[in-house]
């Protein structure tokens, strides 16, 4: 994945922020072989080398995402973990993982937001389709597919008080 950040990166921290979309074993697309970290593991070292100053932190913004999809469907980012990571990098503060039909990202998804110190919320997303109402026309929460409706089941999993972890 192509990054667009304004700061310059040494060789070492791009390797380790490539680390954070490739595919792990049991997952589609792996390719075999031990790599020389999993994808959280290259996370807290990137937390690390912020910590030591090697990295920039990001500029806390206060913004809000509760609605992303992750690569369990439907997504740009190769994994949960650089989801967060993009997400950490852009300044939010509070990130919510809502994929169709699985909650398969919600481990790796909590954990990262954990290491970097997101507040994280849980979601799933699925989609039903009503054919007596496709066909008189009726639009529900999709504008373009009459008939079509999105359903999200919103979680968050301990209270978030401003300023808490």
């Amino acid at each position: 994945m192509k990054h667009d950040y304004a700061e310059v990166f040494s060789e070492n921290v791009k390797f380790l922020i490539d680390l954070l979309g490739e595919p792990e074993e049991g997952e589609l697309n792996y390719t075999g072989g031990r790599r020389a970290l999993s994808r959280l593991e290259a996370l807290r070292e990137l937390k690390r080398l912020e910590d030591e100053g090697i990295i920039t932190p990001p500029k806390k913004h206060g913004f809000v995402n509760v609605h992303v999809h992750t690569s369990e469907s439907f997504s740009v980012f190769r994994s949960p973990a650089e989801a967060v990571w993009e997400a950490y990098r852009a300044g939010l503060e509070i990130f919510g993982i809502n994929d169709h039909y699985t909650i398969a990202g919600h481990r790796e998804f909590g954990e990262a937001c954990k290491i970097l110190g997101l507040r994280a919320v849980f979601s799933i997303e699925a989609i039903a389709m009503s054919e007596e109402a496709r066909v008189r026309g009726e639009r529900y929460n999709d504008p373009k597919n009459p008939g079509r409706i999105y359903l999200c089941g919103k979680g968050v999993i301990r209270d978030l008080e401003p300023g808490s972890p």
